[in-house]
């Protein structure tokens, strides 16, 4: 003999046993989300490797005046101003050849810039006001502080359209005493003269 159930725990007995579409729609959307995340990692690992080669590169087509070295096996000095996530990837080009100089990478604590180096990644904690003290040091500065390159740094990687990209002033380079490779000046959009 079948029992009836009235109409509303009919329904809820159907809903347990078929969940709604909905439900599976959320599940699959938490899936994606959940399979997404490494991507979006891995994306962000790879942005953060591509703009310490955009670094290095720097470093080689830049000309320091002889006077920046005590000697002609004197390092290249690149200090770290400030934390982001930058910071590891450029230690990683600690002791790599420059033009025939180690690269030797330095974290800095606090604000004060020795005379010892030669170029200084700043990151975005510290805000762009660090890059009018350097006016006029032999430094390169680079950094990825909105407006920074306007504000008186050389160079400011920056996204647009999904592409790294890069902002030299060079009338800022030329004050520091630096000589930036027209080639590299070719791919940057160059502000400042």
């Amino acid at each position: 003999m079948m029992t009836m159930l009235p109409a509303s725990e009919s329904q809820a007995t159907s809903a347990n046993r078929n969940p709604p579409q909905r439900y599976l729609l959320l599940g699959c959307c938490l899936l994606a989300c959940l399979l997404a995340d490494p991507i979006w990692a891995k994306g962000q690992a790879q942005e953060r490797l591509l703009k310490a080669a955009f670094v290095y590169n720097f470093a080689k087509f830049t000309q320091w005046p002889t006077s920046s070295f005590s000697d002609g096996e004197a390092s290249l000095n690149l200090c770290l101003i400030g934390q982001d996530g930058l910071n590891g990837d450029l230690r990683r080009l600690d002791g790599r050849l420059v033009k025939g100089r180690t690269l030797r990478v330095k974290a800095l604590d606090g604000n004060t810039l020795p005379d010892s180096c030669h170029m200084a990644y700043i990151a975005r904690s510290e805000g762009s006001g660090l890059a009018r003290q350097l006016a006029g040091r032999p430094v390169l500065s680079i950094s990825q502080i909105s407006h920074f390159s306007r504000s008186g740094g050389i160079i400011e990687l920056y996204r647009r359209n999904g592409k790294i990209r890069f902002r030299i002033n060079r009338s800022a380079a030329q004050r520091a005493g630096l000589s930036i490779s027209s080639r590299l000046l070719k791919l940057a959009d160059v502000v400042g003269g």
